[in-house]
């Protein structure tokens, strides 16, 4: 019987065999093990990764930024300021440069302030109103700029003549300013309508050239410095008979050095305009050296005394 035994072993073992290659019985994968979403699953045993923190912006200061201060260089070093010069028992108006003690951005204020305060640099020339009065307050609104005075300014009444310079004298200052067309007077922060009993001040005042001299020289100033041996230019602006301006130049001995003339760029016979005039012969010793610019007199003096303008320069 043992041959029976063994034959039935191998049988049964060739079954086995037949069974293993059936496919319902192939081994199933477990789906966890491949699973994408898994794969992000965080290991409980693993420390969570903190992520990375964004950085915090920096707190505003809580103090206001301070704007930066006015730069001196860009305010002016100087002002002009219309004067009075009596000529031919007439009054007129020049102009003068007024050097500043700094530079300053609030030059309506510092043109009143020479105007009205301080005395002139020509001989023969005057403030409108005297020095002494005090300039309270400038503002300017709308184009007009507004000038507030001491009562001081009533205590220098000098005629119908003398009221209308100083009208036009306080005109012509504010109107050098481009956000400036007329000026208005106050006296102690009050509206007036009468100053020295010839005008009406209730309005503002404009410029008018017709109570400016036939000629103003604006360079050089009176004693400015000139450097010995350097060419001498004359500047200024002029309304003379065929817009022709002399000039004539002195040395200190008080000799002749020079006679030239030179025409001005005067749009019409009846408008002023610009004129510049260079020496052909330099100053060529220190000293004090003496500019004439004229108004030419077609009339030969029968229309009364021509109108002048000597300078004084100092040569070193």
């Amino acid at each position: 019987m043992p041959a029976l035994r063994l034959l039935a072993l191998l049988l049964a073992l060739a079954l086995l065999a037949a069974c293993g290659d059936d496919p319902d019985d192939t081994v199933a994968i477990d789906p966890a093990e491949d699973d994408p979403a898994d794969e992000a699953t965080p290991d409980p045993d693993e420390e969570p990764v903190e992520a990375e923190e964004a950085e915090e912006p920096e707190e505003a200061d809580d103090e206001p930024v301070e704007a930066a201060e006015e730069d001196d260089a860009d305010g002016l070093a100087s002002v002009r300021v219309w004067v009075v010069r009596e000529h031919d028992g007439r009054l007129w108006l020049e102009s003068e440069r007024r050097d500043l003690p700094e530079p300053t951005v609030a030059v309506a204020s510092a043109a009143m302030t020479e105007l009205l305060s301080q005395p002139t640099r020509h001989p023969d020339l005057t403030a409108p109103a005297g020095t002494d009065v005090s300039v309270l307050d400038v503002a300017v609104d709308d184009g007009v700029l507004t000038v507030d005075v001491d009562e001081a300014i009533r205590d220098a009444a000098t005629g119908a003549e003398g009221e209308l310079m100083l009208e036009q004298a306080l005109a012509h200052t504010g109107a050098q300013f481009d956000t400036v067309d007329a000026v208005r007077l106050h006296v102690e922060g009050e509206e007036i309508s009468e100053l020295w009993g010839h005008l009406d001040w209730s309005e503002p005042a404009t410029p008018s050239d017709e109570h400016l001299a036939f000629i103003d020289v604006t360079d050089p100033e009176w004693l400015d410095t000139h450097p010995i041996g350097e060419p001498l230019t004359v500047r200024g602006t002029s309304l003379t008979f065929e817009a022709t301006v002399p000039a004539t130049l002195v040395d200190p001995d008080g000799l002749v050095v020079e006679e030239a003339f030179t025409t001005a760029d005067q749009p019409d016979i009846d408008i002023r305009g610009p004129f510049e005039l260079t020496f052909d012969t330099a100053p060529d010793q220190p000293g004090r050296w003496t500019i004439v610019v004229d108004d030419p007199d077609p009339s030969d003096g029968e229309a009364g005394e021509p109108y002048f303008v000597e300078m004084l320069i100092e040569v070193e």
